[in-house]
């Protein structure tokens, strides 16, 4: 785990986070498991947010002695260095971390654009899909639109589709792309996830499954959650501490392919059986920088061709 940057006053090192108040942090991470929902990624993604948390971590049983929370960091050179900050020095969590886990730094961060595509010519086609959450949903349309007529005039390419990060939104928009890529991709189909591919991009991949078979491949890292879910739902206020919740309402079920009085009939006509999504490859994308110059897609398409080819 990472520690990589503070309020502005507090003057602290990016490095490995090794202990809080003392204590290791997998003894941490273990006594906190019980608390977290959802499957392991999920927990990997919300968990840091009690190392942040003084109450939590008294309530955990990793309370400091005064009244302030010691961090143990190792930087890039090895160097130790203990931080310390007092617990009465708080910020709201919504300007440290976002309510959609999308794995930035920056917990405002939106997509530039919806679709980015890259044609890498004998290599194949690269679409990235950061976000399918538009509220006016007409960017997103359009964007979409460009991508189902770059899908089918290049059908005969190897296809990568990118939703990293992506942390859904109505996936009901997508299905013309789900369509142009069912019906035109004639090459392999990669699809890249990692832990912050959440609620309506699992759908979305789920449904490519189901239609494309042993012709998708999946690649990255298991995603943030699992084939049955709530989704759907709100926003409350609470009215004492002010703190925003965000539920959920409407059952999910792409494993087995079933609904209930909850899930919404839109959604309901789309359910398939998945049974499960798979990695085919487990690959961690490499830095930020590397990514977005669009090498990692080119070597994702390189060994994907060579992989293929030996097997």
């Amino acid at each position: 785990m990472q520690f990589i940057g503070a309020v502005p006053e507090i003057t602290a090192p990016r490095g490995e986070l090794l202990a809080v108040n003392g204590a290791d942090l997998s003894h941490i991470e273990a006594t906190a498991e019980q608390f977290l929902a959802g499957g392991r990624q999920r927990k990997r993604v919300i968990g840091p947010i009690f190392l942040a948390w003084p109450y939590a971590l008294a309530r955990l049983g990793f309370s400091s002695s005064g009244e302030t929370t010691e961090y143990r960091l190792r930087d890039e050179n090895g160097q130790i260095t203990n931080l310390k900050v007092a617990n009465e020095h708080t910020v709201p969590g919504s300007v440290l971390y976002p309510r959609n886990e999308h794995g930035k730094d920056d917990p405002t961060w939106q997509p530039e654009a919806f679709v980015e595509i890259k044609d890498w010519q004998d290599l194949g086609l690269s679409i990235a899909l950061p976000s399918f959450f538009d509220p006016n949903e007409s960017a997103l349309l359009a964007a979409i639109s460009t991508a189902v007529e770059r899908v089918r005039a290049c059908s005969n390419k190897p296809l990568l589709i990118d939703v990293r990060g992506n942390t859904g939104g109505d996936f009901l928009l997508m299905m013309s792309l789900i369509d142009a890529i069912s019906e035109s991709a004639n090459k392999q189909v990669v699809v890249l996830v990692d832990k912050f591919t959440f609620s309506a991009a699992i759908v979305f991949v789920a449904i490519l499954k189901h239609r494309l078979g042993n012709r998708l491949k999946l690649i990255g890292e298991e995603m943030g959650d699992g084939l049955t879910f709530f989704a759907e739902g709100g926003l409350l206020d609470l009215p004492a501490s002010k703190a925003v919740v965000r539920y959920s309402s409407a059952f999910h079920d792409w494993k087995n392919g079933t609904t209930d009085e909850t899930t919404p009939p839109e959604v309901a006509r789309e359910i398939v059986p998945v049974g499960a999504l798979n990695l085919d490859l487990e690959w961690v994308q490499g830095p930020a920088v590397e990514d977005a110059h669009g090498e990692f897609h080119q070597r994702v398409l390189k060994s994907v061709s060579h992989w293929i080819n030996d097997r």
